[in-house]
């Protein structure tokens, strides 16, 4: 076990100790918070570190969004290469992907977090569900081999509103005969649209979970705080994101520049592809008015 091995343990084991008295400490947190530091939880690495890292609690509350989609209990899933990502944030950040799997590996859960509705974003997600599924059975004993059914599910974390209805919070797609309505149980894919839950949390019968859900979308240890609400998973998740930013090593990985960099290229890649069609329309409409004038159209 190397050095850097034992310093994620230490901290682990120093996340769990803060829980002990978290609900003491809570309020005096707030005097060491620094927004200039704040990391967004719609982040792969940041999510693949709090479910590898984090204490019990900070699981927990991560997982408890995968099972109240899913509606399942989650308890005993874990990451495809749990142990080989643990080494170190470096090893989190390259080997190991949102994809866990339950002690069976027989049901397959792959976690996509997506910052802006691309043109590829729904094309490129569906290609690692189909390739989960492709290689499900290399999982399985050989004795298995085609007997076990296929079950994978993709939960996709959207911090845009629907394309379908903006009022909309989540969507399923399952495999479905048409006729009959019979629905097959192998591939099924989940959209939460995140920007939506904080509005969801306004209302007094809100779900403890969507709450969990809001603080994805929050941008200011502030609005975690509000949003934490006297849960102990909530305020644990909080507790880990002020402490992790003080790790060199895992900011080298996080690299908030040039993370906010690689999003502003995805936006300009909207932008411009969102331009051209503008433009192509724009030049088709004057084209025909132009062709008409002329007595050509």
């Amino acid at each position: 076990m190397n050095a850097e091995t034992n310093e994620l343990i230490k901290f682990q084991l120093e996340l769990e100790k803060d829980e002990e008295n978290i609900k003491d400490d809570f309020i005096k947190w707030q005097e060491t918070e620094n927004e200039a530091r704040f990391i967004s939880l719609m982040n792969d690495f940041v999510l693949k570190t709090f479910c590898l890292v984090g204490s019990s609690s900070v699981k927990k509350g991560i997982m408890d969004i995968f099972s109240y989609v899913l509606e399942k209990d989650l308890e005993n899933y874990t990451l495809i290469d749990n142990e080989l990502a643990k080494a170190n944030f470096k090893s989190i950040a390259n080997k190991t992907d949102l994809h866990f799997v339950n002690s069976q590996k027989t049901h397959h859960i792959n976690v996509e977090i997506n910052q802006f509705k691309l043109e590829t974003t729904e094309q490129k997600n569906r290609s690692y569900i189909f390739k989960i599924g492709g290689e499900f059975y290399t999982y399985l004993e050989k004795e298995d081999l085609y007997k076990v059914p296929i079950r994978v599910e993709q939960i996709n974390l959207n911090k845009y509103n629907c394309p379908y209805g903006e009022s909309i919070p989540y969507q399923c797609f399952r495999l479905r005969e048409v006729v009959s309505d019979i629905e097959l149980e192998d591939l099924k894919i989940h959209h939460i649209y995140v920007p939506k839950y904080p509005n969801i949390c306004y209302d007094k019968g809100a779900k403890d979970v969507e709450k969990t859900i809001a603080m994805l979308n929050a941008n200011s240890y502030q609005a975690m705080r509000i949003l934490a609400d006297n849960s102990i998973e909530r305020m644990a998740i909080y507790n880990m994101m002020r402490k992790i930013t003080d790790k060199p090593e895992f900011m080298e990985f996080y690299d908030k520049e040039g993370y906010q960099r690689a999003m502003q290229e995805e936006l300009n890649e909207l932008a411009k592809k969102e331009g051209y069609q503008s433009g192509l329309e724009i030049g088709r409409k004057e084209g025909v008015a132009q062709g008409i004038e002329q007595g050509i159209v």
